[in-house]
């Protein structure tokens, strides 16, 4: 993985109190749990990093929009 997606995934194991291997050990252990088997991972972890990015994205949009309503109150 590219080091901006380890950052993310670092981000995202720190919020779950967890180290990022046993973050990364767990999200496979779920996978396969559910698909019986993890084929092309890393492209999952990508996906978690993008839907990461995403939620933060959208809280930023909202935080602002609430910004600007306290504002013109």
């Amino acid at each position: 993985l590219e080091r901006a997606f380890w950052k993310i995934l670092d981000q995202i194991a720190a919020e779950e109190g967890l180290t990022t291997p046993a973050f990364i050990s767990r999200l496979h252990d779920e996978v396969l749990l559910s698909q019986g088997e993890a084929t092309n991972f890393t492209s999952l972890l990508r996906c978690a990093c993008l839907t990461r990015a995403e939620m933060g994205a959208a809280a930023a949009l909202l935080a602002r929009a609430t910004d600007l309503d306290r504002k013109s109150a």
